[in-house]
């Protein structure tokens, strides 16, 4: 079965007028195989390896479609039929009368003139779909290579910020050595400082204790002088008494006062001393 594009080919032949066996140099009693001959014979001079600068593609294309119409039963049968038509127009058109004849043609040239502006409508209708079509088809490409690009875009980026971070990284662990060097300063300074005070307290802590036995010595020298006045004392009161048989419970009363005296001043400094170490003893335990 022939395909739309070939009877529409054959129609617009017959209606035209064009005689498609004349183009082959054939007749209307053709067959098939002198179709084949004839085209062969035509496409020899034709072709674009034969005919050089003279080729003609317009006619080229022309041939080809000539021989398929004539090829294709059907195709064949509406060219005849539209031959026909046209061949019995022009028979009725010269038996009519001059004046009918005129009316006839310009009817006939106005039913084209609406048929050719029908078909520019429709084939300008298909041309703006096709570029409608073709400027779809342009968008998505540009958008295909928009899309591309900004991946390559992103790509780059992320080997810059890869090529980045390494040194970002390296000054990140610079900073953190510096904070961490400071902070080993600063905790050396302290426990410098620290042991300087503790040095400084063990001293004056050595320095107290050295005082304490100082002062004892002296508590002791005037102890012992106590006690040589209370002898001195006693030695006296014993020669009075051997004077004075009278007053020997008066003399043996001022012994007494005087011993209690001193033991009660010695007890005071013992007690003094103890409460000294103690205060010592606490101190460098809190140190």
């Amino acid at each position: 079965m022939a395909d739309q594009d070939l009877l529409l080919f054959a129609r617009e032949s017959a209606s035209r007028g064009d005689d498609l066996f004349s183009l082959l140099s054939l007749d209307s009693t053709a067959t098939d195989q002198d179709v084949r001959r004839a085209f062969r014979k035509k496409a020899l001079t034709a072709h674009p390896d034969k005919a050089g600068d003279s080729y003609d593609p317009a006619l080229y294309e022309r041939l080809e479609r000539t021989r398929d119409v004539l090829l294709s039963p059907e195709a064949r049968e509406v060219y005849n039929n539209g031959m026909k038509a046209i061949l019995e127009k022009k028979r009725q058109r010269e038996q009519m009368g001059a004046k009918r004849r005129q009316m006839v043609e310009e009817l006939e040239r106005r039913e084209e003139e609406a048929k050719r502006q029908k078909v520019e409508v429709v084939v300008g209708d298909e041309r703006r779909e096709k570029l409608k079509a073709m400027a779809a088809r342009g968008k998505q490409k540009w958008e295909e290579l928009r899309a591309r690009e900004l991946m390559k875009e992103r790509e780059r980026e992320g080997e810059s910020r890869q090529q980045q971070q390494p040194t970002e990284t390296a000054g990140k662990e610079r900073d953190y050595d510096e904070e961490i060097a400071e902070l080993e300063r600063n905790l050396a300074e302290k426990k410098r400082l620290k042991a300087e005070r503790k040095a400084r307290k063990k001293q004056e802590e050595a320095q107290a204790t050295s005082s304490v036995p100082s002062d004892t010595g002296k508590e002791k020298d005037i102890a012992d002088q106590d006690v040589k006045v209370s002898a001195a004392t006693t030695t006296k009161t014993t020669t009075d008494a051997g004077g004075e048989a009278a007053g020997t419970g008066q003399s043996g009363n001022k012994f007494a006062s005087t011993m209690a005296r001193l033991r009660a001043a010695q007890a005071k400094k013992d007690e003094e001393k103890r409460r000294r170490e103690e205060e010592a003893a606490k101190g460098g335990a809190t140190e």
